[in-house]
């Protein structure tokens, strides 16, 4: 009779695994399947992050590989995550490889713009001339992009 020696790591499919997820996604939402493979015939995988994620915001299932997303997403506050993921074989613990995981958090449209100046008052004396400029101000928004861009009107009660 012959048995299988555990004898071999487990290993990851990829070394590098990249996904973007927006900001918005809802905590709970499954974000990746990773996967790993053990060429022994007997062997009891789990996987975990090591790395990369010291606000957990991320929650890996130790026997699925199913990562998701364990606490909101806020890219004005961090726009990428390099986790390192770990898969270890229960059956003999010194077997275990690792593997990257390189998220980008996507913006969406969730900050509204901000004047430098809460309040301005200003004097404009009558002999100016029409069309000159009389003051200047300065918005700025949070997000990314196109989601970023202020536009300005002026508003006449």
């Amino acid at each position: 009779r012959v048995l299988d020696e555990d004898e071999f790591p487990p290993l990851f499919d990829s070394q590098i695994y990249s996904l973007a997820v927006r900001e918005d996604a809802r905590v709970g939402n499954d974000v990746i399947q990773l996967s790993a493979n053990d060429p022994d015939l007997t062997s009891n995988l789990t996987f975990s992050i090591v790395d990369g994620d010291r606000e957990r915001v991320f929650a890996l299932n130790p026997m699925t590989a199913v990562q998701s997303l364990a606490k909101p997403l806020d890219r004005e506050s961090i726009a990428a995550y390099l986790l390192v993921v770990v898969v270890t074989d229960l059956t003999n613990a010194s077997a275990s490889a690792s593997a990257l995981v390189n998220v980008t958090v996507l913006d969406v449209n969730d900050n509204s713009p901000q004047f430098n100046e809460t309040s301005l008052y200003i004097s404009i004396l009558p002999d100016r001339a029409v069309g000159s400029q009389v003051t200047q101000v300065i918005a700025t928004d949070k997000d990314e992009g196109s989601n970023g861009h202020v536009i300005y009107s002026v508003l006449f009660q």
